[in-house]
């Protein structure tokens, strides 16, 4: 796991759904979910896989595990769940696995991530008057990510 983390985030071409490697690995090694959650470390785990098989290719270790991840990422980010639970590296994973459809050619799969993606960030920004996410929404890198999110959806759309 750890060469292919090592690996998406030496080859980040991803700017649109920026995800800061410092904080996804703290959260990973402390279990939290402020900047990773499962989906989105199988996301990042299934780009990366991606980008040492390539799209192009049709069957091999990276492109089998890859998908499979995908599948796993997808299936997390889709079982029924409370609108409290949606948190900003969740709307992240969905704008990953956009990319990843856009990859492999599958638009519509990719607009309907997209449009999820979206949903969960109007959801974060209007539950912003609350304690929790009012306090996140205050810092910085939170902000950041937000924004780069939301710029990410926005550019996949066009």
């Amino acid at each position: 796991m750890q060469e292919l983390l090592n690996d998406f985030f030496d080859w980040q071409y991803v700017p649109l759904f920026a995800v800061d490697r410092t904080s996804v690995e703290r959260d990973l090694v402390q279990g939290r979910r402020d900047s990773c959650s499962p989906a989105l470390l199988r996301s990042v785990l299934c780009l990366a896989c991606r980008s040492l098989a390539g799209y192009d290719i049709e069957a091999s270790f990276y492109v089998n595990l890859g998908s499979r991840l995908s599948q796993e990422a997808r299936d997390l980010l889709y079982e029924p769940k409370d609108s409290k639970e949606e948190d900003l590296p969740d709307a992240q994973a969905c704008g990953l696995l956009a990319i990843h459809q856009l990859g492999g050619h599958n638009k519509s799969d990719a607009l309907v991530l997209i449009k999820k993606c979206v949903g969960m960030l109007v959801n974060l920004t209007q539950k912003a008057s609350e304690t929790d996410v009012g306090e996140k929404l205050s810092t910085i890198d939170w902000t950041s990510a937000l924004s780069t999110c939301l710029h990410g959806a926005v550019a996949l759309c066009r």
